[in-house]
């Protein structure tokens, strides 16, 4: 009898241990915005995150081609390993993602934002008809495990 008591005494106390030992996460709910860069010719995108303080964690600099001469920040297309601040500046959607997943965040979903616009009116044929601008913007969800 006390076998079966100490055994079931020894079971409890183990799954209490692992049970305290739970992974914690964090969290990052981001949209990337669009932008043009007229020095390059091009559109680019930036990494828009709820929390403000990710781009001071992660040396991301806001990127703008007449005050930024002379700036050590580099693209990521163009970084190295010894890379300290980086643009906040990003050829593509899939190279934003790339940033994020190289700094351990891992996607979990993906939503959209659905937006619309008061009624007005426009022209169909002859008479004049309301309608309301809809607009969906893509939501990114992540989680990081974070080290204990």
């Amino acid at each position: 009898m006390f076998r079966i008591f100490t055994l079931l005494l020894f079971l409890i106390c183990c799954t209490h241990v692992i049970g305290q030992q739970n992974k914690k996460f964090s969290y990052l709910v981001v949209q990337f915005n669009t932008g043009y860069d007229y020095s390059n010719s091009k559109d680019f995108f930036t990494i828009s995150p709820e929390d403000k303080a990710f781009l001071e964690m992660n040396k991301l600099v806001h990127y703008n081609p007449k005050s930024n001469k002379g700036n050590t920040s580099v693209f990521f297309a163009s970084k190295t390993d010894s890379t300290e601040t980086m643009y906040n500046y990003f050829q593509s959607i899939n190279e934003a993602l790339l940033f994020l997943g190289e700094k351990g965040w891992e996607l979990v979903s993906v939503n959209n934002t659905i937006t619309s616009e008061g009624e007005t009116r426009g022209r169909l044929f002859d008479s004049e008809v309301p309608y309301t601008k809809i607009n969906a913007k893509p939501v990114f969800y992540f989680k990081k495990l974070l080290n204990n």
